[in-house]
């Protein structure tokens, strides 16, 4: 982390053990900022006399948790985990922001635990609510052109 105020206030008052959970703001449905979950931690490097910032995958604790209750299993079921594993993934991986499942995915990957259970982002890489409006979008637009040029064709004299 660059120096600042902030780094030597921090060094200056906390031991070198001292870490803090760095948790993004996002914005909520309603455009109101609230706190996102946390995506890393800074932690105190006295010896170098800095902060550094650890980056890890967005809401950590809770794909910590749901990584080492695979762990568990023998290792056959990583590759094809139990309903309740799967329906609790799938709630985590509707929590992210889109732009974390492939890595997710990729990360999981070389873990040899089952890829399919991040699902796949369609159209773009875009989020599937926004993907799902745009399909509406163009499913209203080709459906507008067509009856569009039905009338061109009927004016012209062309329709059979």
């Amino acid at each position: 982390v660059e120096q600042c105020g902030l780094n030597a206030l921090l060094l200056q008052t906390h031991s070198s053990n001292a870490c803090w959970q760095v948790s993004p703001p996002l914005l909520d449905r309603k455009g109101e900022l609230k706190k996102g979950e946390p995506c890393g931690y800074l932690k105190l490097n006295t010896t170098t006399n800095c902060v550094s910032l650890y980056l890890l995958p967005y809401n950590y604790p809770a794909l910590l948790h749901l990584v080492n209750q695979l762990l568990k299993l023998p290792p056959a079921a990583k590759l094809t985990p139990p309903r309740t594993w799967l329906v609790d993934m799938e709630r985590y991986c509707n929590s992210l922001p889109a732009c974390y499942l492939a890595p997710l995915k990729t990360s999981l990957r070389r873990l040899n635990i089952a890829p399919r259970c991040v699902p796949t982002l369609p159209e773009g890489g875009l989020a599937f609510a926004a993907a799902n409006y745009l399909k509406r979008v163009k499913q209203q637009a080709r459906a507008e052109l067509e009856m569009q040029m039905g009338e061109e064709a009927h004016a012209l004299g062309l329709a059979a």
